[in-house]
């Protein structure tokens, strides 16, 4: 199977490269053979735009059976435990200027039918559950305000993280057409404005271990 990994940033995933150096084949730099799996690694870049372009033109360039991409995020909602992975099952693009729209009705009702939505969310097509489930807003500038929260919450659940690029995965990956997971670790606060080195290590450790141990099944 060939397998891609991807994270924003080469910290979040560095145990994992760690892992793979020392119990897996080296093929070339972030290219890697375990058991039965070829792993590539690939850092995109924290926003939207780096990330749709990275993944856009590794998708196009290179064959992969499964894909996953791994991060950090903060969570909107206390049903959410602090530093704990989830799995992200659906995900909602947001505008700072938007609180009770979402993606698609920022665009024409005439293109509905050729987007990958599926009620005004992207949802990953992959029934397969590996870690507790939540539900992403992805918000590429800007904060989100109390009001904002509240709506979202009321609209789409309590199970909500923060991302900045969460939305670029989802469409790439649906569009072309990859099995895809896509995981992310709590910071422990669920302040918007949190300062994101508290409890970074320990969430990335814990990122990690369960991308380390998602492997192991995949390579069985």
């Amino acid at each position: 199977m060939k397998l891609a990994i991807a994270a924003a940033k080469f910290e979040e995933v560095s145990a994992l490269i760690t892992f793979l150096q020392n119990q897996a084949q080296q093929i070339k730099p972030f290219h890697f053979r375990f058991k039965s799996l070829e792993i590539q690694i690939l850092i995109t870049g924290e926003d939207i735009l780096r990330t749709t372009y990275a993944l856009t033109r590794y998708f196009q360039h290179q064959s992969t059976d499964f894909f996953i991409h791994s991060g950090l995020a903060i969570r909107l909602s206390g049903e959410l435990e602090e530093a704990k992975v989830y799995q992200v099952s659906n995900d909602i693009f947001f505008s700072e200027k938007i609180i009770d729209r979402n993606l698609s009705e920022l665009i024409d009702a005439n293109s509905h039918s050729e987007l990958p939505f599926e009620n005004d969310q992207f949802k990953n097509p992959q029934t397969g559950q590996f870690l507790p489930l939540a539900v992403s807003i992805t918000l590429n500038s800007g904060r989100l305000e109390k009001k904002a929260i509240k709506t979202l919450s009321k609209n789409h659940g309590a199970s909500l993280l923060l991302t900045k690029d969460n939305s670029a995965v989802f469409f790439v990956a649906i569009m072309e057409k990859i099995n895809f997971l896509s995981i992310r670790a709590t910071l422990a606060k669920n302040e918007v404005e949190a300062n994101l080195l508290d409890n970074k290590k320990q969430a990335i450790s814990l990122l990690n271990t369960n991308l380390i141990d998602i492997i192991l099944t995949l390579s069985e």
